[in-house]
């Protein structure tokens, strides 16, 4: 009796594993094409699915193109996301896959402190379009976003002081100004952490099978990281 019980389970899981697919932008090296597997937080990501019997495919377009198709359920959802409530009215959210830590990043041409982005105002912040900070940053607030397509195109603004700070990820920053500003990665100075966020994956609330997406996801990262797998990752993108 138990081996057919054990068979009806194992026939179940066929039928319900398929291929989710996740938009996001590049973002290396936590995701991004040009990085093996995808990049690590990618990785996890796959290992995460495919331990409950998914596949997972990823789509590289424009960030705000990969949240609005997501939205309307075109994709399956989005890798790669920090919390909001307006994020939440359209998505189900994930356990956290990595904690990713935020910086203040400046030209250090300009000299800045941090008490100077505190105080002044009308300062030009950059941003990519879509992309979200947390609002209990006071830093944040009296300044002036100055939105672009991509992250890049923010970095090289910043190098080339057309913007007076960013706030991004330090591990992306790192790697784009070793990798893609290696002549100008002296320019930029990391003025300040911001602690960290929880970096996570979101499912369309228009998709049907939603609940059951994130529920195999949420039983997966659990798995990974109890099994050693989540780990063995991050030590092999020499990530901690």
């Amino acid at each position: 009796m138990k081996k057919f019980l054990l068979i009806f389970i194992l026939i179940l899981n066929i039928l319900s594993a398929r291929t989710i697919v996740l938009a996001t932008d590049p973002f290396p090296p936590f995701h991004s094409p040009e990085v093996k597997e995808y990049g690590f937080f990618a990785e996890i990501v796959k290992a995460a699915f495919k331990e409950v019997g998914h596949d997972l495919k990823i789509e590289f377009v424009p960030w705000n193109r990969a949240l609005e198709l997501s939205e309307n359920g075109y994709y399956d959802g989005v890798i790669g996301a920090l919390y909001s409530d307006d994020r939440a009215k359209k998505y189900l959210f994930s356990y956290f896959v990595y904690k990713m830590g935020l910086s203040i990043f400046i030209n250090k041409d300009t000299k800045y402190t941090k008490t100077d982005l505190e105080n002044k105002k009308n300062l030009k912040l950059g941003r990519v379009r879509g992309y979200y900070y947390p609002t209990d940053y006071a830093i944040v607030k009296n300044h002036l976003t100055i939105e672009s397509s991509t992250l890049e195109n923010s970095l090289g603004a910043l190098i080339n002081n057309r913007l007076d700070f960013i706030i991004e990820a330090n591990t992306v920053i790192d790697y784009l100004l070793n990798q893609k500003f290696k002549n100008n990665k002296n320019k930029i100075v990391e003025l300040d952490t911001l602690g960290y966020q929880e970096y996570k994956i979101l499912i369309s609330k228009k998709v049907s099978d939603k609940e059951q997406i994130l529920n195999d996801f949420n039983s997966g990262i659990e798995k990974i990281k109890k099994n050693g797998k989540y780990s063995k990752i991050l030590k092999k993108y020499h990530v901690e």
